[in-house]
């Protein structure tokens, strides 16, 4: 077996120049070795394709014929490890043996091979409709595309050879993609502005490293950015318009609440205004829950304020101010001679008013279990038939439903039915008393001291520390008290600053104390009953704020509290 050199790399095979053919075997060339280097000297040496050599070992008289005197059928030039690939290129042979810097061969390079490899990548570098920048690792530009050029508004004769900060000094292009990578060492990506083409494209450098970690070279390639950019700035148009409009919806929006007399600082009314607002352009039914004088109307006029249905009818309904046999014709109507006393003609009922508007049920845990059922089947299909007709009447209208009592309680106690509860409490808003949102009051009393002062024209003001004694009384008749209360302090006082020493006389003026009844005339005594009558009934209805309630405090039927409310009504309209 021949002694060889050295293996150097799986391509290649060094031997002595004094190596005999016929000392060689074809199982002492491995298989993957390609070419065979003799080695003749120093500067000098013989590059053997292998299928040579097999030819050669195989031929019958060249069995003593040493390699020294052979003569090599693959011309080759020498390259050292330091060389570049435009080296080769500039090379007209079509084999490199690639030497160390000892001098030692390394492996061989196809050069022709690598030509045509390079003629196809500078085909590709011309025909590259992005840019390409190769600087060196001083910044100085070594290659452009002549897309590159064409982009900087250059020719690429006026940029390779020079420094590529002189484009930015220029301000040819806002940022350079090179001297990032060389600042940084590292791939970084940048958004640059050509002032020629105005345009803006998103540059990618990266470094390209030697064996040691320094930078050979840096490579750019750059993208059009433009119309990405310009969709950004339309996208940012689009969301300060779309702020825009919303800050105008919301000043509207805070308008239509004060229309409606929404006053509120304290976190839960804020709260409820926040749900207001999302639950108003849709039409679900709300049931609206919280102690007498809380403000439930008020809350139920927000929604429609602020709801599509806005230019349309409110229709409010207390059905506790109705005797059972009322309520019924108040809400659906009737038709001409259904009943004794009706109206010839007949009469739509308060839920046809509410015809592409809103419907307010106002006290809905007073109605009848008869009267629960149809307005459940109302409900369900929003169809009615009005008392004594044979036709449905459709209508379209959306329902708010309030109530002061615990409904979930009436519905266990088989009061009210719990399917017609779930119906009407698809969205449910509880008030809390004013008592527990005292941060409130103070801007009720600015805004109703204003109303009054306005309506009756006076100039009453409160001092810090009658406001601070409002804020720590209980409130038991909620804001409609604190409401009351202060119409009566701008007519008593008239005008100047209402003081501590006058806020007790308000606040216990507002409790309801025993007193005898008092005739300054002498009237007959039926009128006197029938006056004492209805004062004692309204009285006791605007306290408790429910009709079943009044009549427990008098100690009389809630059909004749009803009633008496139903006259009352009629005489003020």
């Amino acid at each position: 077996m021949i002694n060889t050199e050295r293996n150097l790399n799986k391509n290649l095979l060094a031997l002595p120049a004094q190596t005999r053919l016929g000392d060689l075997k074809m199982k002492d060339i491995p298989l993957d070795i390609e070419y065979i280097y003799a080695k003749l000297g120093i500067k000098e040496g013989k590059l053997y394709d292998v299928k040579t050599i097999l030819r050669m070992i195989s031929g019958k008289d060249h069995g003593s014929l040493s390699l020294k005197d052979t003569k090599g059928d693959l011309p080759f030039d020498r390259l050292s490890e330091e060389s570049s690939l435009l080296e080769l290129d500039a090379l007209n042979v079509d084999h490199v043996v690639v030497f160390n810097s000892g001098g030692i061969p390394k492996y061989v390079i196809d050069s022709a091979i690598e030509r045509k490899k390079l003629k196809m990548y500078e085909e590709i570098i011309l025909n590259f409709q992005e840019e390409i920048f190769l600087t060196d690792d001083k910044g100085k530009i070594l290659l452009v595309n002549p897309k590159g050029a064409e982009i900087m508004g250059l020719e690429v004769s006026q940029m390779v050879g020079n420094k590529i900060d002189q484009l930015v000094k220029q301000e040819i292009i806002s940022s350079s993609g090179s001297l990032a990578v060389l600042k940084h060492k590292k791939k970084i990506d940048i958004m640059q502005y050509l002032k020629k083409s105005r345009k803006w494209r998103l540059c990618t450098g990266v470094p390209v490293l030697n064996k040691k970690g320094g930078i050979l070279f840096t490579l750019c390639t750059s993208k059009d950015m433009t119309e990405l950019v310009e969709i950004k700035k339309e996208l940012e148009n689009i969301e300060d318009e779309l702020k825009r409009k919303d800050d105008e919806l919301s000043n509207m929006q805070d308008e239509l609440f004060a229309q409606v007399n929404f006053i509120s600082k304290s976190v839960p009314m804020r709260e409820i205004k926040e749900t207001i607002k999302k639950i108003a352009p849709l039409d679900l039914t709300v049931m609206i829950q919280g102690d007498t004088g809380v403000g439930k109307e008020v809350v139920a006029r927000a929604i429609h304020a602020l709801s599509p249905r806005r230019n349309a009818a409110f229709i409010k309904i207390s059905c506790a101010s109705f005797p059972e046999t009322l309520i019924s014709s108040e809400l659906f109507g009737y038709e001409s001679g259904a009943f004794t006393g009706a109206d010839a003609k007949g009469r739509k009922g308060k839920i046809e008013l509410a015809h592409e508007g809103t419907l307010f049920l106002d006290e809905i845990g007073e109605i009848s279990c008869d009267l629960q059922v149809k307005l459940l089947e109302f409900l369900q299909d929003m169809e009615l038939y009005r008392i004594g007709g044979t036709k449905k009447v459709k209508v379209d209208t959306r329902i708010i439903a309030a109530t002061n009592r615990d409904l979930q309680e009436e519905v266990s106690q088989g009061r009210f039915r719990k399917d017609l509860y779930y119906r009407l409490n698809m969205i449910p808003i509880i008030i809390p008393p004013l008592r527990e949102r005292k941060e409130d009051i103070p801007a009720l009393i600015g805004y109703y001291l204003d109303l009054y002062n306005r309506k009756h024209n006076r100039n009453v003001s409160f001092d810090d520390q009658v406001i601070n004694e409002f804020v720590k009384y209980q409130w038991p008749g909620n804001v409609r008290e604190l409401e009351h209360i202060l119409e009566r302090a701008v007519v008593i006082h008239g005008d100047g600053v209402g003081s501590r020493d006058s806020y007790a006389e308000l606040l216990i003026g507002s409790q309801p104390k025993r007193e005898g009844v008092f005739c300054s005339e002498i009237i007959p005594y039926k009128q006197a009953k029938r006056e004492l009558e209805r004062e004692l009934v309204e009285k006791a209805y605007k306290v408790y704020g429910s009709t079943y309630k009044a009549a427990d405090a008098l100690g009389i039927a809630q059909s004749t509290v009803v009633r008496i409310l139903k006259k009352l009504e009629e005489l003020n309209e």
